[in-house]
């Protein structure tokens, strides 16, 4: 039995995360692009419609022309800017008009989010890409900075009811450090450093 009052600590670490974005503008096309990811893996699974992944496709690519933009120059951001600029032809017209889409338009841009985006990223396409798609863009962005361990953590497992292929058993502790995280506030920082180190380890085992 977890302790009363998990709703309310979940919605605290939400403000948090927030709060840790709001702090560091220069780190908008990172943060942007990694949220944006996320989106799609959860799009191949009806988790949200194409609406809310061409939102944020149009706000990243806003922040490519902004100047102020932190680079990294990593493998993991060279993929993500490259695979940014492969969906330009196919959804970027759709994204700058998204308010005005119809059901069937939003449906059209649905295909090249689920397919290209993980092609792009991790090198193929299959049915049951996503899951690693997302939780390679989770770690990634863990390891960069860009986001902190339990949103990355909450990241991966957001696709775990769909009980995808989980080959390096990353599901069953990211959801016992998440629970632990959300519960024993005093132990956060080092439940932080188990998440890391976990998805560090995934990282290294996916190469």
């Amino acid at each position: 039995m977890r302790p009363v009052g998990v709703l309310e600590r979940i919605r605290d670490l939400q403000e948090i995360d927030r709060q840790w974005d709001a702090s560091r503008p220069d780190q908008a096309l990172r943060a942007g692009m990694a949220t944006f990811f996320q989106q799609c893996g959860m799009l191949a699974y009806y988790d949200c419609d194409a609406y809310t992944p061409l939102m944020t496709y149009r706000e990243v690519v806003t922040a490519m022309d902004d100047p102020s933009q932190s680079k990294s120059a990593s493998a993991f951001e060279s993929r993500a800017l490259r695979c940014v600029k492969l969906l330009h032809p196919h959804v970027f017209s759709a994204a700058a008009r998204v308010e005005e889409l119809t059901l069937d338009e939003a449906l059209d841009a649905r295909e090249p989010l689920v397919r290209i985006v993980p092609e792009a990223l991790l090198g193929e396409f299959h049915a049951r890409i996503h899951f690693d798609m997302v939780a390679w863009v989770a770690a990634n962005a863990l390891a960069e900075d860009i986001i902190r361990p339990y949103r990355a953590a909450r990241r991966v497992l957001t696709l775990s009811v769909y009980k995808p292929d989980d080959p390096f058993g990353i599901i069953e502790p990211l959801t016992v450090l998440v629970e632990r995280y959300e519960d024993v506030l005093d132990e956060r920082n080092r439940i932080g450093v188990e998440i890391t180190e976990l998805l560090r380890d995934y990282l290294i085992a996916v190469g």
